[in-house]
């Protein structure tokens, strides 16, 4: 799974002057931890510390037991279809039992399994956009 920061008091002495942001994402781990979704944007000229607080977000999120999962695009991933996808489902699908990885994967999501390399039956989209619809629903059941 993803990398964490080991404890909020940690992440405070890492990320200098950044307490308004470390705690209205603390507010969305929360409500998150509690059943109610929501999203941040984080943006930023390169080199702020965007990565970083996103990794202490991930770390006050772990310290209330949610599970993170986290993919950085890069290089490699630029010519590859659905690779930072892949890289982020790609792991936990395969850890899952043979039957909760089904339960994941039916429906909508059975699109997504050759994208994410599981070796279901051959089934080739006919659109990205299907590709894109299963990997919600992949996402939508795992969670």
């Amino acid at each position: 799974m993803a990398r964490t920061v080991a404890s909020a008091q940690q992440a405070e002495r890492v990320l200098l002057e950044r307490e308004a942001e470390l705690s209205e994402l603390g507010d969305l781990v929360t409500a998150a931890a509690q059943g109610r979704g929501a999203a941040a944007v984080v943006l930023g000229t390169a080199g702020i510390g965007k990565t970083s607080l996103l990794g202490a977000t991930r770390g006050l999120a772990g310290e209330r037991g949610l599970t993170c999962l986290a993919a950085r695009g890069g290089e490699l991933e630029r010519d590859f279809a659905f690779g930072v996808a892949r890289q982020l489902l790609e792991r936990p699908l395969h850890e899952l039992a043979e039957r909760e990885r089904n339960t994941v994967l039916r429906g909508a999501a059975t699109l997504a399994a050759p994208v994410l390399g599981l070796a279901y039956p051959r089934m080739q989209p006919e659109s990205p956009f299907a590709v894109v619809h299963a990997l919600y629903w992949t996402c939508a059941n795992l969670a």
